[in-house]
């Protein structure tokens, strides 16, 4: 174990000298990419891409080409998932040429591999997965000492991190041992298609299922992942699907159940929606990103995720399930004090709670506008629907 350990000290240290040696290519940027689908040989990229890689490929494709971008994919099942010529697997003669030629590095808080052996020469972005509702990196509970110790290690080795106000910049900070004078303060590039407009329709994903249904209302249910033994709203005993098939129905609606990818019950949830035509399993698998639909969204449900913090650009209601809100703060911990404040919207503990509230905005109650507009100010403060533009405006600055 510790050859091994000294072994890959030396390997890191001998590509950290290597990409300080090779020159770089100003225009050239190697993408760490954490979301992908089920990825294919397909020559169409963007369906395979998602959140914020997504919105760097689309922006450079449509409006400036003089950057070159590679996308690196994870190994799944023992092989790189490389389908198109600008993905590379990072550890082929390839994706390391790539890497070492490229002046510019996107990648991830959760990911330090890459930064480990960046030099100085490197430019480093971080792009940010979305607000930290649920506390991450050294805040979260049972956070260990080699875990803070990589933070600050690491963590200031960025240039810039992506973030949409100061008061989510200053969150981030704290959770990742940086500094202000490291956020760049221009929103979530993912986002700019929530304000933009998108022309990638709902029923490209899941026309077949919906074929034979009419429906006038869209309900997505976003429940997060738990670090312990805990259950959401989705595996709850009195959620009853069948109750929820039927009043789907009545109500002229269909729901999308959208798991997050850190989740293990994703087996549960095949099983409690075979056979039901309105209740729609919306997983990675069927919808890489999620953003290009959001619009489409009447009613998000959620617990502790962050998206709904891109939704509330959208300015349309939202409800939020706290069944397990003390255990969530003890094993997991939350970056706000006051749950219901942040959360814009009705807080409900149990399923027939949640078709209560539902009942009531469909009526076309909206007693909670104020509030989410409210909320959007302080955590979107910067989202203007140019966020792309923003950032390479400013990496040109660098650069020349």
């Amino acid at each position: 174990m510790k050859i091994r350990k000294v072994f890959g000290l030396v390997k890191q240290n001998i590509l950290r000298i290597l990409d300080y040696i090779i020159p770089k290519d100003d225009r050239l940027i190697y993408i760490y990419t954490s979301e992908y689908g089920n990825l294919s040989k397909s020559t169409d990229i963007a369906a395979n891409l998602g959140g914020n890689s997504r919105a760097i490929y689309e922006y450079v494709r449509q409006y400036d080409s003089r950057w070159k971008l590679y996308f690196e994919f994870i190994k799944k099942n023992g092989e790189y998932q490389l389908f198109c010529d600008q993905s590379v697997g990072l550890f082929t003669l390839k994706g390391m040429a790539i890497f070492l030629r490229a002046r510019i590095l996107i990648t991830e808080q959760t990911n330090f591999w890459h930064v480990r052996i960046a030099s100085k020469k490197k430019i480093i972005i971080d792009v940010d997965h979305g607000i930290a509702f649920k506390k991450t990196g050294v805040s979260k509970q049972g956070v260990t000492k080699a875990e803070i110790s990589v933070h600050r290690k690491y963590g200031k080795k960025n240039t810039f991190t992506v973030v949409p106000s100061s008061i989510v910049g200053a969150i981030h900070a704290m959770d990742y041992c940086l500094d202000g004078s490291q956020m760049l303060n221009i929103g979530y590039l993912r986002n700019d298609i929530l304000i933009n407009g998108s022309n990638i329709k709902l029923k490209s994903f899941i026309g077949n299922q919906i074929k034979n249904i009419n429906y006038d209302y869209v309900f997505l249910i976003v429940p997060t992942y738990r670090d312990w033994n805990g259950r959401s709203l989705l595996e709850l005993d009195d959620f009853n699907y069948e109750y929820f098939e039927k009043f789907l129905k009545k109500n002229n609606a269909i729901a999308l159940l959208r798991n997050h990818s850190a989740n293990t019950f994703k087996e549960f949830l095949r099983k409690k929606t075979r056979n039901k035509e309105r209740i729609i399993r919306f997983d990675y698998d069927v919808c890489v990103d999620v953003n290009y639909v959001l619009s489409e969204v009447d009613v998000l449900i959620g617990d502790y995720s962050s998206i709904y913090t891109d939704y509330l650009l959208l300015d349309k209601p939202i409800i939020s399930f706290a069944h397990d809100l003390e255990d969530y703060q003890k094993y997991r911990g939350i970056s706000f004090d006051d749950y219901k404040l942040w959360r814009p919207g009705p807080v409900v503990e149990r399923f027939k709670d949640m078709l209560i509230e539902l009942e009531s905005i469909l009526a076309g109650k909206d007693e909670y506008k104020e509030h989410r507009m409210y909320i959007n100010r302080i955590l979107n403060a910067n989202q203007d629907g140019r966020s792309c533009e923003h950032l390479f405006d400013k990496l040109d600055k660098i650069i020349s």
